[in-house]
């Protein structure tokens, strides 16, 4: 801790900062009766408010993200109530939504600007390519519970929704540059326009140079480090009297440093020593909104987009293509109905290394969803919405999730809503026909084998939730949510001996993939915002969950991989994050993260202090220092029961950071 101390205060007297204004309104700036009239659009598919939100919603703005001093996506979603952020190594995180976190989390739905970045390959995010440019951002929505009714399947535990801004109102050039002892340099590069007057755009583009992490068992460098960069373009135009069309595009390349550190359970059968990986990618997407007098939209969006990853254990193409139609219309002046269709074709190409292969090396597979959503005004206080989506994929058959909700909104002041909902898993591509092969290079080991099995079926939920926000008073706001949760058909292992499967003498012990456990969780969050003077804010945030599992009493093996769903979870996240901003445009801001340990490998709790400090020169120009994780904590986590890597220690870091505009 205390050199990471004389880290900062030597960066501080030697070099300062810069960091742009931002086009938000500060914290200290905006009335906490505002909060309630923040823009949520993820809830209800449509514009709406938080208060008029019937789910456990959390807004995360553009300013926070300024102030948080965050380089990656992840660390930015650390700021929302409920969310779990870990970090295995250098460039990879886990995120999850009331439980089931890991490398490979696979009930949380991820949207940009409404494109879905969720993998069906693997059933996951990868988040080392999810970059959007931070300052870039208007907000993120961060639902915690299920959205399946109209996001779909795998919208289960929760959907973080990341919206970016118009090209509209990114106009002029806007540069950040940054270094430290971790995040060893990075630079965020922006410029805004217009052609002929009527269409504006804007060009950007973003590196990064980040350190390795250390293996906690050797205490050595654990090789991971990496390098990225991407480029981006986005086009914002008005059609006729109220259309608007949006076109936009990235692509993204990544070089990474790897040492896999596999667990003693395979090490035998992994290459030694490390790998340089190579990802790249991009996706180009179009965005047509027609507005009609009455409050009637129509929504038309197109995308393609496609995914190379050359990794230590397999190699893979995926290329997916979109086409979304949104419809909402007001029927009556108490009642709103909103409906659309969707499709997407995928296709990818898998190569698997050393011990890894998948059924059907190249397959292509699609996916056609329906959903409609009414919301009904009973009277000024109750409102109720009934929603469901129709759907029907490749790996399961078709289903329907529905929900319903019930709104109470007493005064403009006070909001209490409840929910029952149904969220399904689908299955992947792994989850159907992977194949890892064990111990064939360990004569003194049974051979084993991890297999996919074409009777994997969905894992579905059962979701029932209650909440409140209130507006206390001008300078107190509370949110708090609570939620029961009963899964059906969780992922477990059965495990059978064959004496022929394998090139080992003596046969082979196969784990194949089943669904033969349930699982039960409740727990709560809870946020305050006290604007304690005029330019100093307060957030308080806790959250709460237990899971218990239970494997079907006739499962082989006793429902094998079940107990890790108990002890991977995180009962308790608290934060607290202070905002103090001094005349003459000074900002000091300072959080405090606490996290419980996990059963699973021993992970210890850990607490993390961040701070930053920053001088507004001006609107334009101002001077910002960032320290992080400065108490030192390890961030560790597990990639799966099976393929687990040993822990890694991501060191306390410190930044310096150059931002204008102009």
């Amino acid at each position: 801790m205390l050199r990471v101390i004389a880290i900062i205060l030597g960066s501080f007297l030697g070099l300062t900062s810069i960091a742009q204004a931002s086009g938000s309104a500060a914290l200290y700036q905006m009335d906490l009766e505002q909060l309630m009239d923040l823009p949520v659009t993820s809830v209800n598919k449509r514009p709406s408010s938080l208060a008029e939100s019937a789910a456990a919603v959390y807004v995360i703005t553009h300013d926070d993200i300024r102030r948080s001093g965050s380089v990656s996506l992840p660390d930015v979603l650390a700021l929302a109530p409920g969310v779990d952020v870990i970090k295995t190594n250098a460039s990879t995180w886990g995120v999850g939504i009331r439980g089931f976190n890991g490398q490979y989390s696979n009930k949380l739905l991820v949207l940009v600007d409404g494109r879905s970045i969720y993998s069906v390959l693997g059933g996951s995010v990868f988040w080392d390519i999810a970059m959007p440019l931070l300052d870039d951002i208007e907000r993120i929505e961060v639902i915690r519970g299920p959205g399946a009714s109209l996001w779909g399947s795998n919208a289960v535990n929760g959907v973080i929704s990341i919206i970016t801004k118009s090209a509209t109102n990114t106009q002029g050039q806007h540069v950040v540059l940054g270094m430290g002892n971790e995040d060893k340099s990075y630079s965020r590069l922006r410029t805004g326009g217009t052609i002929g007057g009527d269409v504006h755009y804007r060009l950007y583009g973003q590196t990064l140079d980040r350190d390795s992490s250390v293996d906690d068992e050797t205490a050595h460098d654990a090789d991971d480090a990496y390098q990225a960069m991407q480029l981006g373009a986005r086009l914002d135009w008005v059609v006729g009297t109220r259309g608007n069309m949006s076109v936009q595009s990235e692509w993204y390349d990544l070089d990474k440093h790897y040492n896999p550190l596999i667990d003693e359970l395979i090490a035998s059968d992994a290459p030694e020593g490390d790998f340089e990986e190579h990802i790249y990618g991009g996706h180009v997407m179009a965005h047509w909104t027609q507005k009609k007098p009455g409050g009637e939209q129509y929504d038309v969006q197109f995308s393609i987009d496609q995914m190379n990853r050359d990794e230590s254990l397999f190699e893979v193409t995926v290329l997916n293509i979109d086409v979304d139609f949104q419809h909402s219309l007001a029927i009556t002046k108490a009642q709103q109905l909103t409906w659309g269709v969707s499709y997407r074709y995928s296709m990818d190409d898998f190569k698997g290394l050393y011990f890894v292969s998948i059924d059907d090396d190249s397959k292509d597979y699609d996916r056609t969803t329906a959903f409609v959503q009414d919301e009904v005004s009973l009277s000024d206080d109750w409102a109720v919405v009934l929603g469901i989506k129709l759907e029907e994929t490749e790996f399961a058959r078709f289903d329907t999730q529905p929900t319903l909700r019930v709104i109470w909104t007493p005064t403009s002041d006070l909001t209490t809503w409840a929910a029952v909902s149904k969220a399904n898993r689908t299955p992947n591509r792994v989850g159907k026909g992977v194949m890892l092969e064990f111990g064939s290079n360990n004569p003194v080991w049974l051979n084993r084998f991890v297999l996919g099995n074409e009777k994997f079926k969905t894992e579905t939920l059962y979701a029932y939730e209650l909440g409140f926000r209130s507006q206390v008073s001008n300078t107190v706001f509370i949110d708090v949510s609570g939620f029961y949760f009963e899964y059906k058909d969780l992922r477990t292992f059965d495990i059978d001996y064959d004496p022929d499967l394998g090139t080992v003498p003596g046969g082979a012990l196969a784990f194949t993939y089943m669904n033969d456990a349930n699982g039960y969780s409740s727990g709560m969050e809870a946020v305050v915002e006290w604007k304690v003077l005029r330019n100093f804010a307060i957030n308080l945030q806790y959250s709460y969950i237990n899971f218990t599992a239970s494997p079907d009493s006739d499962v082989p093996g006793n429902g094998a991989g079940v107990i890790v769903f108990e002890e991977q979870e995180v009962n308790n996240i608290a934060a607290l994050r202070g905002e103090y901003t001094f005349d003459g445009g000074v900002e000091f801001d300072v959080g405090v993260n606490y996290r419980d340990g996990m059963d699973l490998d021993n992970v210890k709790s850990q607490t993390d202090f961040d701070i930053r400090l920053a001088w507004r020169y001006s609107q334009q120009l101002a001077f910002s220092l960032i320290g992080k994780n400065i108490g030192g904590s390890k961030r560790v986590e597990f990639t799966d029961t099976l393929l687990a890597p040993r822990h890694s220690q991501i060191e306390p870091s410190a930044a310096l950071q150059v931002d204008m505009h102009f």
